[in-house]
């Protein structure tokens, strides 16, 4: 869990607009409200 959280962390970054769609599609909604 921690490599894929850590791959998917990187791309999201990278796409940056795709960060809270990723974030909400593949984790739960409490990372993405920390995020946001």
């Amino acid at each position: 869990i921690k490599k894929a959280l850590r791959g998917v962390k990187v791309e999201v970054t990278h796409r940056g607009n795709v960060r809270r769609k990723y974030r909400v599609s593949g984790l739960t909604s409490q990372p993405t409200r920390e995020l946001v």
